[in-house]
């Protein structure tokens, strides 16, 4: 999960990758759920956890404060 969070600072992070990305860590949010991804995103640098917070927002949940709060909550630095 480290190395996923660390990759999205990337900027060759674009196009089909970038859609790639997207969908993995949705996925991955939805497997370990809220509190363990959060957990492991609020010990990463500010920078990873601001990028984070972009990566999240563009999922597109539009109820994804609702559903992660956690993560919301550990995506800020």
């Amino acid at each position: 999960m480290v190395v996923l969070f660390r990759l999205s600072v990337q900027r060759e992070l674009d196009g089909a990758r970038a859609e790639t990305y997207s969908s993995d860590i949705r996925e991955l949010l939805d497997i370990w759920g809220d509190r363990a991804f959060a957990a492991v995103l609020r010990r990463q640098s500010p920078a990873v956890r601001k990028s984070m917070w972009r990566w999240l927002r563009d999922i597109g949940f539009t109820d994804f404060a609702k559903r992660y709060p956690e993560a919301v909550a550990a995506s800020h630095p």
